[in-house]
């Protein structure tokens, strides 16, 4: 009876969280429907923008590459393309047009979320290099303006969804993915920034590459890998013990610290940088770190300890090791911030060079993509076994 239940539980959640399957997914042969083609080229263009990635990461030129910008460049080639992947599926919006302020922009707000999918690879593999990878001035502004037109594209649909569907009864999980479109958009324009010269309120060049690495990877990466995580929590709920609801209990309170734990680290740092107390930095990135830190215990508890798949068992405990590490990194600085005296780790003081080179680098890369990827698997696993 438990292994009954278990695969029926399975099954479902296969239903809600992969973009190939659902009711309106075309049966073998038949049609395909619009969607379906844009995920399956989005697909291609994700091995394409893999081997590039590992392609550019060979480039030995530290002067000309930096590791921030290595970094921020695994973003549209890598993590951007994966969440979009497992955000749109057939079945996937619970959501109801009828709590909205203007539920007939519902279609186009739809339209246009599905058209940032279909453009986002090719826009990035034009745009991305000469912005990251050029030292002409005149590429990096013209990939820059691309770039941000395309994730204020983005943003823009996640405004009309909240003006169609508005925010009263809606599922979380649904909120968290527009959220992270609607933080890809600041990412885009702080891109925009770097690539003019703009240094907004004095802020150093280097800060305002790390606010656009910042808003691509927690901004986007966090609020959807916590999306994902509300789906598969939303299939355990029909007849769930009270420690399940327990953990979906824990998933709403970490959800919602990330939403706004993602500005308020933003916020944090604007106002140390305005003349606030030294104590404000670390204190508005309590919610962000707590909410990492709560998303690591629940992916062991609901997703590594009952995955069917071995693969992304493996790539989802890689994941939650990055972040782990990652975030006791950032822990370590918010508190060298308060004391102002940064913490020296193995004879390196870190700052905000260590905290660009090594926690952009865990969180960034090995948490979302490797967390990313074991979704996809695990996914996929679960559709065949249906």
């Amino acid at each position: 009876m438990k292994e009954a239940s278990l695969s029926k539980m399975e099954a479902v959640a296969s239903q809600v969280l992969n973009p190939s399957v659902g009711d309106d997914a075309p049966a073998l042969g038949a049609k395909r429907t619009p969607l379906a083609r844009a995920l399956r080229v989005n697909a291609w263009w994700l091995w394409i923008g893999f081997l590039t990635y590992l392609a550019l990461g060979r480039v030995e030129h530290p002067e000309f590459l930096s590791r921030a910008q290595l970094t921020l460049l695994f973003a549209p080639l890598v993590t951007i393309p994966l969440g979009l992947r497992l955000m749109l599926t057939p079945a996937s919006d619970l959501d109801d047009p009828a709590h909205g302020v203007l539920p007939k922009l519902a279609p186009l707000a739809e339209k246009l979320r599905r058209l940032a999918v279909t453009t986002q690879y090719p826009l990035a593999l034009v745009s991305i290099p000469g912005v990251l990878m050029s030292d002409h001035a005149w590429l990096e502004m013209a990939g820059a303006s691309l770039w941000g037109a395309w994730t204020l594209l983005c943003s823009l649909s996640a405004l009309l969804r909240f003006a169609a569907l508005g925010l009263r009864g809606r599922p979380l999980e649904e909120l968290c993915f527009d959220m992270g479109m609607l933080f890809l958009g600041i990412g885009g324009v702080w891109l925009i920034f770097w690539a003019y010269g703009v240094q907004p309120l004095g802020f150093p060049r280097a800060i305002v590459l790390f606010t656009a690495a910042h808003f691509h990877f927690a901004g986007m990466g966090v609020p959807f890998m916590f999306g994902l995580l509300g789906r598969w929590l939303r299939t355990l709920e029909v007849g769930a013990s009270s420690k399940a609801r327990a953990s979906h209990k824990l998933w709403r309170v970490a959800a919602f610290c990330t939403l706004a734990g993602v500005p308020l680290v933003a916020v944090g740092i604007t106002a140390t940088k305005l003349g606030a107390p030294t104590w404000i930095q670390p204190c508005c990135a309590i919610p962000l770190i707590f909410s990492l830190f709560a998303l690591d215990a629940l992916l062991v508890w609901k997703v590594i300890r009952k995955s069917a798949s071995k693969t992304a068992r493996l790539f989802m405990s890689f994941a939650v090791l990055a972040n782990v590490w990652a975030m006791s990194i950032a822990v370590l600085f918010v508190i060298g911030v308060g004391r102002q005296k940064a913490i020296v780790l193995i004879a390196e003081p870190i700052d905000q060079v260590y905290m660009a080179d090594w926690h952009g680098f865990f969180n960034a890369i090995v948490f979302l993509g490797f967390g990313l990827l074991a979704w996809l698997l695990a996914v996929r696993l679960l559709n065949r076994a249906g």
